[in-house]
């Protein structure tokens, strides 16, 4: 898995859709090529990731924003984008998500995701002295990582530390093309 990019953001419920938006814009602007079908799914479980880590880390305590890592990488061995979305919680998610009780108000977001994404997983995330520091979780869509391949490297490249809103200077964008290990999809 070869990391594109990562950007940080102190979220809210309510930045969930400039999230969403920066997300997609950003990779695009990488040259990762998605079919229309694959741009919504895109949009949809970013959504859903996004939204639950901001809802389960706030939970932990009496903040109202929580400080996300959000990774774009892409493995062209098997041709597959995957969005990682890390939030700081010690808490391990509930991705076990079922649409077996029918009057219901939440808990079907990971399944309606789970059905877009060609892979979830989630792991938990660990400081330099080994000690728990938050969760992953993370989606996969099929891509054509051969017209990605083609994009230039100014295309392909997002500059270190770039502000991206610059009228809201709390996400920063860091790139890099740094070997990351695949990470094995855990079972549901």
């Amino acid at each position: 898995m070869n990391r594109v990019l990562v950007f940080s953001a102190t979220a809210t419920t309510a930045s969930l859709g400039e999230l969403r938006n920066l997300l997609s814009e950003e990779v695009a602007r990488a040259g990762i090529v998605l079919d229309e079908s694959r741009a919504y799914a895109l949009r949809l479980c970013s959504s859903e990731f996004i939204d639950n880590a901001i809802k389960h880390s706030a939970d932990q305590g009496p903040r109202k924003e929580v400080e996300l890592s959000i990774e774009v990488g892409v493995d062209r061995a098997r041709d597959r984008l995957r969005i990682t979305v890390t939030d700081p919680s010690v808490v391990e998610p509930a991705m076990n998500s079922s649409v077996g009780d029918l009057d219901a108000t939440c808990g079907r977001g990971l399944v309606v995701a789970d059905g877009y994404a060609d892979g979830i997983g989630w792991h938990q995330r660990l400081d330099h002295q080994g000690q728990p520091n938050g969760w992953s979780v993370w989606f996969e869509l099929a891509m054509d990582a051969e017209a990605f391949g083609q994009a230039t490297a100014v295309e392909a490249e997002v500059q270190p530390e770039a502000d991206l809103w610059p009228s809201a200077p709390r996400v920063k964008v860091a790139s890099g093309h740094h070997a990351h290990g695949n990470l094995p999809r855990t079972a549901l």
